[in-house]
This record gives C-alpha cells, sequence and structure tokens, in this order.
C-alpha cells in the first residue's frame, strides 16, 4: 500500500475488501493491518545519486502515518522511547533512523509490517 495525504482506496490482502483507508491503518471487516512499505527508485546515473531522498522519503512517510492517526511528536516519542526532536528530525528528513527506531515507529504506529525495498528505475 502506498500512502498519500488523500484518501486512497486499498484493497485488504487477508479478506479482498475494496476499502478506503482508515485512520487506524485496518480493514473494516478483518481488522487486519494493511502492509506499508517504502519503495526507492535508483537513478540510472550514480552521479545524479543525492543521498538525502531516503531520509526524505522515509521521513515524509512517519510524519504522514502518524498525522493520519491523529498522534503527536509527544505521544510518539513516549511511546517508543525516542527523543522527540530526533523524531522531528527524521519527520524532516535531516537524520535517518535506525533499523530498531523504525521498528519501534513502525509498532507505535500500528504498523504490523514493513517492507523496504530498492530498485533501479530502469527495471
Amino acid at each position: 500500500m502506498h500512502v498519500s495525504m488523500s484518501r486512497d482506496v486499498v484493497i485488504c490482502p487477508v479478506c479482498q475488501l475494496s476499502q478506503f483507508e482508515h485512520e487506524n491503518g485496518k480493514c473494516r471487516r478483518c481488522h487486519h493491518s494493511f502492509i506499508t512499505y517504502i519503495e526507492f527508485f535508483l537513478p540510472n546515473q550514480l552521479d545524479r545519486f543525492d543521498s538525502q531522498w531516503p531520509k526524505i522519503e522515509v521521513g515524509g512517510l512517519v510524519r504522514r502515518l502518524r498525522s493520519r492517526r491523529g498522534m503527536t511528536q509527544a505521544a510518539l516519542a513516549a511511546l517508543t522511547g525516542i527523543h522527540r526532536t530526533y523524531l522531528s528530525r527524521t519527520e524532516r528528513g535531516q537524520v535517518m533512523p535506525s533499523v530498531v527506531a523504525l521498528m519501534r515507529i513502525a509498532r507505535a504506529l500500528g504498523v504490523d509490517k514493513m517492507l523496504l525495498r530498492v530498485r533501479s528505475s530502469s527495471s
């Protein structure tokens, strides 16, 4: 499922119900969490590679998921044990959180599975 600011129509991978995404990120029928993933497309030219884009993509996703659940940064910080200012810097794309930090954030936001994959834009 790709997350955007508009209301996305999603299909539950378990019961196949087509529905608008809810704030809690779960299916209306079976209450299964939707799979959330970030897919990065690497540029064809490595000289154009910008090391900032993964930080910006991850930060934007964290901000959208947190906002959709009506959660403040302070509340997310309390649930994860990660300092609020670090979460703020993550959301602004200034730092890339560790895998452990991403797992804590995902759990606090009610995301059961997170798949991170990178592929070339030529494929």
